[in-house]
């Protein structure tokens, strides 16, 4: 999926999920945390082009990388933000898995698919949505109108 579809729906899990307790920071770390998985691009520096391509949607889309990624992230956030005491680790990981699993799921519909299953050589792709999809991104944004709209008409 696009990195705009996937910034978008990291910063949307993570609004909803730790939202009403750090406020609008929750959106931008979600929108880190769900662009993390693609930082699997940095090894075409390191490898050939098709050892690259191989490698991409490999661990980090995986389903173990979640598990792996989160407790670290929550961790440090946990440490950096301890000033806000009502939130725990377990808020923190919540966040970040969730805004981090989202990501391979939502690759796994598109027509390229990922390894959900790494280190099994296991493509999962669904197909049911194009690699650049409008129609799936745009109803995350909150458009200033629409809730006005909505309200006078109920």
């Amino acid at each position: 999926m696009d990195s705009l579809t996937q910034i978008v729906l990291g910063a949307s899990v993570a609004e909803a999920t730790l939202g009403k307790k750090i406020g609008n920071k929750a959106m931008v770390l979600g929108a880190i945390a769900g662009t993390i998985p693609d930082l699997d691009i940095v090894t075409r520096f390191f490898v050939d082009d098709l050892t690259a391509s191989v490698m991409h949607r490999g661990f980090s889309h995986s389903l173990i990388f979640p598990f792996v990624a989160a407790p670290i992230l929550a961790w440090i956030l946990k440490k950096i933000y301890s000033s806000y005491t009502d939130v725990s680790f377990n808020d923190w990981f919540k966040m970040f898995f969730l805004a981090i699993i989202t990501h391979p799921l939502l690759d796994a519909q598109t027509t390229w698919g990922t390894q959900l299953f790494w280190p099994f050589e296991w493509r999962v792709a669904v197909e049911n949505i194009f690699i650049v999809d409008p129609i799936y991104t745009l109803p995350f944004f909150n458009f200033p109108n629409t809730n006005r709209i909505s309200r006078k008409a109920f």
